[in-house]
């Protein structure tokens, strides 16, 4: 398994992780609009967000969006860990622990901290902890 930085040409893949990612994030809500997902993800190339993909025998496998974030300019930065996803087919083979570890390091490179979504059922918490990392806050999201 490898890590990589998402290219521009990966962007349909990232974005059909992204609308996997809502569906099993909101099972009562429904997807209303596929091409608002596409333009969501090519914003993020746009705005060079830190798109990491993890890649198993040449199959792109999850990814990770994470960038600084410092709230408009509002506010010090830190570095926000955004979405973590690995398809299910794929999860428990430490995927997804490789896509945090490198949001980490990305995180300490900058010298900041690191935000994450995550719950306490998928145990981002414990993660931060055993990496070193010391999360401001954790919120819902992270789909391991």
């Amino acid at each position: 398994m490898e890590l990589r930085k998402a290219r521009t040409q990966d962007y349909v893949e990232v974005t059909k992780m992204f609308i996997d990612f809502l569906t099993e994030s909101y099972p009562d809500r429904s997807v209303t609009s596929e091409i608002s997902c596409y333009k969501l993800v090519m914003s993020w190339f746009e705005q060079n967000s830190d798109i990491v993909l993890a890649i198993k025998d040449s199959t792109i496998i999850g990814f990770t969006l994470a960038y600084i974030d410092t709230n408009g300019g509002t506010l010090s930065a830190v570095y926000r860990a955004e979405i973590a996803y690995v398809k299910p087919e794929f999860r428990y083979t430490r995927a997804a622990y490789l896509l945090m570890i490198n949001v980490i390091k990305l995180a300490q490179t900058h010298n900041l901290s690191v935000v994450s979504k995550g719950t306490m059922y998928n145990n981002v918490h414990k993660l931060h902890a055993k990496l070193g990392a010391t999360p401001l806050f954790t919120e819902a999201m992270i789909k391991w």
